[in-house]
C-alpha cells in the first residue's frame, strides 16, 4: 500500500491517542497481575477475545455467526483452563482482578479502534480532497510505535534513570549479566516486537474477522 499523501492529522491524533490509551490499558493489566498472582490473571485476561468481538459489533457493525461465537469461547475456555492447577494468588485478588477485567476490556477495545481508524470511510462525494480518510497499515505502525517509544523514554528518563543502581544495575551483577548481553537481549526483544507490530496491524485490516481474529491469535500466542 502505497503512501501519497501525509495523513490527515485528525488521523495522527487518533492513533496518538490509541498509543496512550493502550498504554494506560496494559498498565492495568500487569499491575493487576501483580496484585492478583498469575491464576487469576490468566483467567480474567483470556476474556480480550470477547471484548474485541462485542466492541467489534458495536464500532463497526460487525456480527458473527453462532459457529464464530464457539470458536471464541473455546479459545478463552482453553486460555482458563491453563490456570486451573495453578493455586498463585495474589496479596490483593480483588483489585488485581478489577484491574485485569477493566484493563482486558480497554485493551480488546484498543484492536477495535485501530481497526477502525485503517478502515476507509465511505466516499464523501462532497469533499473531493484526494487524501486518504484511514490510515494504512505502515502509518499506524509507524504513529503509534514513536509515541509509545517517547511515552516509554520520558518514563525512562523521569522514574528509571534516578534509580538506575537499585533497579538496573544491581541485579545484573547479581545475576552475573553483561552489559553487552543485556544489550543483545534488548536488541533481540526490538527486532521480535518491530514484527509482532507489524504482523498485528496487518491482521486488523487484512485478516478476515479484523480485531476479533486479532484477538483469537493473541491467545494462540
Amino acid at each position: 500500500e502505497e503512501e501519497e499523501y501525509w495523513p490527515q492529522g485528525t488521523l495522527l491524533i487518533k492513533a496518538s491517542g490509541i498509543a496512550i490509551f493502550d498504554i494506560f490499558a496494559q498498565s492495568m493489566v500487569y499491575t493487576g497481575n501483580n496484585l492478583a498472582g498469575p491464576t487469576i490473571f490468566a483467567i480474567i485476561y483470556s476474556s480480550v477475545t470477547i471484548w474485541a468481538a462485542l466492541f467489534s459489533r458495536v464500532l463497526l457493525s460487525r456480527s458473527l455467526v453462532k459457529l464464530q461465537w464457539a470458536g471464541i469461547c473455546l479459545v478463552v475456555l482453553g486460555l482458563a483452563l491453563t490456570a486451573v492447577d495453578s493455586k498463585a494468588v495474589g496479596k490483593n485478588a480483588f483489585v488485581g482482578a478489577c484491574l485485569i477485567l477493566v484493563g482486558s476490556s480497554f485493551h480488546g477495545l484498543t484492536y477495535v479502534m485501530c481497526e477502525k481508524i485503517m478502515t476507509p470511510s465511505p466516499i464523501n462525494t462532497v469533499n473531493s480532497s484526494k487524501e486518504p480518510e484511514h490510515l494504512s497499515v505502515r502509518a499506524n505502525c509507524a504513529v503509534q510505535g514513536i509515541v509509545a517509544m517517547l511515552a516509554f523514554l520520558l518514563w525512562q528518563i523521569v522514574y528509571t534513570l534516578p534509580r538506575l543502581e537499585p533497579l538496573i544495575l544491581a541485579p545484573m551483577r547479581e545475576s552475573g549479566t553483561t552489559v553487552l548481553y543485556a544489550l543483545f537481549i534488548l536488541g533481540t526483544i526490538t527486532i521480535s516486537n518491530f514484527v509482532h507490530s507489524l504482523t498485528f496491524f496487518v491482521t486488523l485490516k487484512y485478516f478476515p474477522g479484523g480485531a476479533t481474529s486479532a484477538g483469537v491469535l493473541k491467545g494462540l500466542q
